[in-house]
């Protein structure tokens, strides 16, 4: 089970977030980054797109939230910074 802010890079994220409720921000290997929401008895709930980041090797699932609440979450895609920052 995952804990509120807890990181994990998977291959494949439906298999990780089976048995999970809550909110997660999933980032894809080419970089797409969406809100999953996974409640009791479903893998994964619902998807919303959010934008995208830098592409990377594996997915990275991140809980950002234990109720799975369109309404109670909401963040944007992280951008990676610029060298000067």
């Amino acid at each position: 089970m995952f804990s509120v802010g807890e990181q994990k890079q998977t291959t494949n994220p439906a298999v990780l977030l089976e048995g999970e409720q809550g909110t997660f921000r999933v980032v894809s290997p080419s970089g797409d980054v969406s809100r999953y929401e996974c409640q009791a008895g479903h893998s994964i709930a619902s998807i919303e797109h959010l934008g995208s980041t830098e592409s990377r090797s594996q997915w990275l699932v991140e809980k950002i939230g234990d109720d799975a609440s369109p309404t109670q979450v909401r963040f944007t895609a992280r951008k990676k910074n610029s060298p000067s920052e």
